[in-house]
């Protein structure tokens, strides 16, 4: 009997710090967890005005140019621009397209060199820059606007570009 105490006592001796070390290591690897959390949590907020942003100048520029498609089918539009849903002519909808293509430009432009790509994703950043020489190409060269294939590769574009976008921020 006492040899089986004895290897209980060195057995119990054993597994107090045996469980203070498995304590220690769950507790750190759990703060480490929350850190990295808490981490994810504040750039996703930093993250959030910024995508916000880009996204509705994005939709700006999606529906102005299916609007300018539309239009010269049947000479004018409806769109909702600066605000308000008004009746536009091609080129009123070329020079509004303008405008918000200079805006989308100057915005992401500004937001790159104070570093909010950061918060873009390789795959996003590749959507967008192809979506902006898109629409860089439209604004030197209206005349592309008047093809089809055209306008569907920008739609297909802007719909992949947003819909990355939202599922960032589980909206999908």
């Amino acid at each position: 009997m006492s040899i089986q105490t004895e290897d209980l006592k060195t057995l119990l001796a054993f597994l107090g710090p045996l469980a203070g070390i498995i304590g220690i290591l769950v507790k750190s690897y759990l703060d480490s967890r929350k850190e990295k959390n808490k981490m994810e949590f504040l750039a996703r907020q930093e993250g959030r005005e910024f995508y916000r942003l880009l996204y509705g100048r994005i939709a700006v520029l999606h529906e102005l140019i299916l609007g300018y498609s539309r239009s010269l089918e049947t000479g004018e539009t409806k769109l909702f621009v600066k605000k308000r849903y008004r009746e536009l002519k091609s080129e009123q909808i070329l020079k509004e397209f303008r405008e918000a293509y200079n805006e989308f430009s100057e915005f992401y432009i500004e937001k790159k060199h104070e570093g909010y790509e950061l918060f873009v994703s390789r795959e996003l950043k590749e959507y967008l820059t192809q979506l902006w020489l898109e629409a860089e190409g439209f604004n030197a060269d209206p005349k592309l606007l008047e093809s089809k294939d055209s306008i569907k590769g920008f739609d297909n574009l802007a719909r992949k570009t947003t819909a990355i976008m939202e599922k960032l921020f589980g909206l999908e």
